[in-house]
């Protein structure tokens, strides 16, 4: 047999790296979590996601359910910061019209302005499901319409029904994960 060498009371358990004693693991998880970039930016834009998704009827310009019948498959609307006057300080967009009403198409009238205004009243929603509101974050005057990302085939602007879905399609992952804890949880 060879020769066994003494332990003494002094020495160190191995498991904590020097520096670390005494850390607990949430504090050991964070440290771990705040040097790795990708999930910090990751973690940034799910937090991101979910807010957009709970102040949904604060951000879209528009319900969910509103059709507009006379803007089928508008394209998405171009927001202009200048034309040929000039450099302008607000954002604005041009009145589309119709150039072919049976297929869609339509062309950027470059004649009448709509200036997008932040805190605009529109259709009426309930903030955070709560709290009866008709403010949204931007928006433009009547007749002018904006759609980031067009509309569909029945005049629904594409953004709003988007930040709507997405309350539906992220609070399936809280459930689910909600679910999966308490199920290990109780077996664990």
């Amino acid at each position: 047999m060879g020769s066994l060498k003494p332990t003494t009371n002094n020495q160190q358990p191995t498991t904590a790296p020097a520096g670390r004693k005494g850390l607990s693991p949430r504090r050991l998880f964070l440290l771990r979590f705040g040097r790795n970039r990708t999930a910090v930016v990751s973690a940034l834009v799910l937090g991101m996601l979910y807010l957009a998704a709970l102040l949904a009827g604060f951000i879209a310009p528009y319900a969910m359910d509103r059709q507009n019948r006379q803007s089928f498959y508008h394209p998405p609307t171009i927001l202009h910061w200048r034309d040929g006057a000039g450099l302008s300080l607000r954002p604005f967009v041009y009145e589309y019209g119709a150039v072919d009403k049976a297929g869609g198409g339509y062309q950027e009238g470059k004649v009448k302005r709509h200036y997008v205004r932040l805190f605009v009243k529109g259709d009426k929603y309930k903030f955070i499901g709560l709290v009866p509101v008709n403010v949204h974050l931007f928006g433009v005057d009547e007749p002018g319409r904006v759609h980031l990302l067009g509309t569909d085939r029945f005049g629904r602007d594409i953004f709003s029904r988007l930040l709507y879905g997405a309350q539906i399609s992220l609070s399936i992952g809280l459930v689910g994960i909600i679910i999966t804890f308490f199920i290990g949880l109780s077996v664990g």
